[in-house]
């Protein structure tokens, strides 16, 4: 619920990723689901990693 942000990392992206994507984050997120951008990366930093998830969160003090 602190998450205001998420930039998703996925390596060889095609726009008809982005229906498995929209799933798996409601059934994770939710109904209120922060702000999400959709990066297609040539490769990441872990050898045969296909996905990563970098998290913006708020919290109020």
């Amino acid at each position: 619920r602190d998450v205001t942000a998420l930039t998703i990392y996925v390596v060889n992206y095609h726009p008809a990723d982005l229906e498995t994507i929209r799933v798996a984050g409601a059934a994770f997120l939710g109904t209120n689901a922060p702000v999400v951008t959709v990066l297609g990366v040539q490769s990441l930093s872990h050898d045969g990693a296909l996905i990563a998830i970098g998290a913006t969160a708020m919290s109020a003090r």
